[in-house]
């Protein structure tokens, strides 16, 4: 992945910390939402305006080591999130269990 300008930051100094940046410029926000409620410890998530950044897909997830790892220009938001809960589960884990809950991976 190029460096970036994203969120008024720089893209590589978002991986700085060694995590998974997801990169969300839908109007819904539905993958960084989903990636905020069950992946909040592994994935920096960061919502871009529409209108910036257009020459990156919708959504974006970036590895530590600065390779996509999963993108998507998908147009319906259901598709969007379902296939974002596919890619975060399969780069970075399983959900992260709130208490008394628990998902099979």
């Amino acid at each position: 992945m190029p460096d970036v300008t994203i969120g008024g930051s720089r893209l590589y100094e978002r991986m700085r910390d060694g995590r998974f940046v997801l990169l969300d410029r839908t109007d819904a926000g539905e993958v960084a939402r989903t990636a905020k409620e069950g992946w909040y410890e592994r994935v920096d998530i960061v919502r871009i305006p529409t209108a910036s950044a257009r020459n990156l897909p919708a959504v974006l997830l970036v590895r530590p080591d600065g390779y996509a790892a999963w993108a998507t220009d998908a147009p319906a938001a259901e598709e969007r999130f379902s296939a974002g809960r596919v890619a975060l589960r399969r780069w970075c884990g399983c959900v992260i269990a709130r208490k008394g809950e628990h998902e099979n991976c």
